[in-house]
């Protein structure tokens, strides 16, 4: 036990504090279901006011180990006996708590800012409280600069959720979600193993061109879909509504918002910033107009669908001229980016750019797989081409 304030008793109770800011978001949640319950009243009588100040101002210097072991263990019970009781009265969804620690997950993320795996399992150190310093909770198996593989040598909050009556799996999913969001902005994947075993790694780098062109593959083969469709209205089949406003979804949000979004706020922002004028002419005054021109299309896609369920008959032409046009466009678009805007960029953009362009590209992609974007939208593919192509 040290008789003297020093820096590890300042880190110590910046992840006690921590703990403490993630307990009273909690609360406002939950105050904001239940407006009529004092939950911090609650807790406060149970465990106690937490300090507030300086370190150096409100810890007793006599006892400066026992004083920071009291305060752990007040945020670990305050933690685990409000979740239980959040929990057992169904006050906030799973969902909405993990919300919480997932979110000052990033926040911490962004504001520390590591740039390498040595200084994420740092910022993990610093951040995640797992007892005191001496109790070793964590231990490292294997580190290198691409992996870090860890366990949990010994379990110090079990007891916690034990007397709160709660599920100690409870807490560990929630913890997960805080890991999940200290990586969400960064290269790299979080895995447990096992209950106890961690392993975070560094995903390769993605080459935000290739994936944009395969991405255009896949549009290739929903505008095949959309040809077909309009085909089969031409031999005299049934408009079926659910099938069209399904190719509509998928152009709405695989093409556009998926992609023709990555495009635009990725790789054409700094092909305007960064290549001049030409830049700017092929950008602001191409292929962001034709992304428009792409727009109108669907817009008069729905409206004629809408006009035929209304009972307007010649509205079927209307149908079949927008999504054909659509498909024109769109092939003339693809063709023209895939041979020319694409390779623009990369024959001329700055090495540095590009790999600001791909490591952005990389985080969108990550937001996009955890929303399950591109699943979702590879399965309606799928689905659409057994009915119209297969």
């Amino acid at each position: 036990m040290s008789a003297f304030l020093g820096p590890i008793h300042t880190w110590l109770f910046g992840k006690i504090t921590l703990q403490n800011e993630i307990i009273e978001e909690i609360i406002e949640l939950a105050t904001k279901q239940q407006t009529d319950r004092d939950w911090a009243g609650s807790l406060n009588q149970q465990f106690g006011v937490f300090p507030v100040g300086d370190l150096e101002s409100i810890i007793d210097t006599t006892n400066i180990h026992g004083w920071l072991q009291k305060h752990v263990i007040q945020v670990e019970h305050k933690l685990a006996t409000l979740i239980t009781q959040i929990q057992k009265e169904q006050l906030l969804s799973l969902e909405a708590i993990q919300s919480v620690f997932y979110e000052q997950g990033k926040k911490q993320s962004k504001q520390n800012n590591p740039s390498s795996l040595a200084d994420l399992w740092k910022l993990i150190q610093d951040t995640m409280l797992d007892g005191m310093p001496c109790d070793h909770a964590l231990e490292v198996m294997e580190q290198t600069e691409n992996r870090i593989l860890w366990k949990r040598r010994v379990c110090v909050h079990g007891d916690y959720w034990k007397q709160a009556g709660g599920d100690i799996n409870l807490y560990y999913t929630l913890r997960d979600s805080f890991l999940q969001g200290l990586i969400a902005s960064l290269p790299y994947e979080l895995k447990r193993e096992e209950d106890a075993t961690y392993e975070i790694r560094q995903l390769d780098s993605i080459d935000s061109v290739e994936l944009m062109m395969e991405e255009h593959q896949n549009i290739l083969r929903m505008l095949q879909v959309v040809r077909n469709a309009c085909y089969q209205l031409l031999q005299g089949a049934d408009v079926v509504y659910e099938d069209f406003y399904e190719m509509i979804d998928f152009i709405k949000f695989y093409a556009d918002d998926h992609h023709h979004g990555k495009e635009e706020k990725i790789l054409f922002d700094e092909m305007v910033k960064h290549l001049g004028k030409m830049g700017s002419n092929l950008i602001t005054h191409g292929m962001l107009v034709e992304h428009e021109w792409g727009r109108l299309f669907m817009s008069d896609l729905k409206e004629a669908l809408q006009q035929l369920k209304d009972g307007r008959e010649e509205a079927k032409l209307d149908i079949i001229a927008s999504a054909i046009g659509y498909v024109k466009h769109l092939t003339r678009h693809i063709e023209k980016e895939d041979q020319l805007i694409y390779q623009f960029a990369k024959n001329h953009l700055q090495p540095e750019i590009l790999k600001q362009v791909n490591l952005d590209t990389f985080q969108f992609e990550k937001e996009a797989t955890t929303a399950g974007v591109q699943k979702k939208y590879q399965q309606l593919l799928e689905n659409l081409e057994r009915k119209y192509v297969c």
